[in-house]
Parts: structure tokens; C-alpha cells; sequence
């Protein structure tokens, strides 16, 4: 079985959805992310977005560069700490 989580984050929703679909009776599973959130703070992370030729922007299609239509209205603030 093949499961396509749309970003990843913390994990929990990949998770999920491999024990769901284990006990609905698939003998594998795989989690493919086709993003995941990169957090500033993180040294891992920061130098990752050191290396990215344009600025970093959350709201920003990746597929086609412009502005996230889907983002209207959205406002960006750091994780918690």
C-alpha cells in the first residue's frame, strides 16, 4: 500500500495512516511526503535554508512559484516554543 501525505511535519498523521490501513488488513506500507515544513531554529534545518537559491517563503507555490492562492488570508507565525 502506498500512502501520499501531502507534507510532513510532526509524523502522526503518516503514522495513522499506516496502522489504519495495517489493520485493515494491508501487508505493507509506505509513506511517500512530497513536502515537509523546515523549522528555522532547527541547525539541521537552517542550513538546508541557507543553501536555497531564492528566499524561503511558506506561502509560496512550489509548483509554480507565485503567490499560494489557496493561502489567501493565511498568516505565517513561528512554532512554539
Amino acid at each position: 500500500m502506498l500512502i501520499v501525505d501531502d507534507s510532513w511535519v510532526t509524523g502522526a498523521s503518516a503514522q495513522s495512516a499506516v496502522i489504519a490501513v495495517k489493520r485493515a488488513g494491508a501487508a505493507t506500507a509506505t509513506v511517500l511526503c512530497v513536502a515537509r515544513w523546515l523549522r528555522g531554529d532547527w541547525a539541521d534545518h537552517k542550513r538546508l535554508i541557507g543553501t536555497l537559491q531564492d528566499g524561503f517563503d511558506v506561502l509560496r507555490c512550489p509548483v509554480t512559484g507565485h503567490s499560494c492562492s489557496h493561502a489567501a488570508g493565511f498568516i505565517a507565525t513561528p512554532d512554539a516554543t
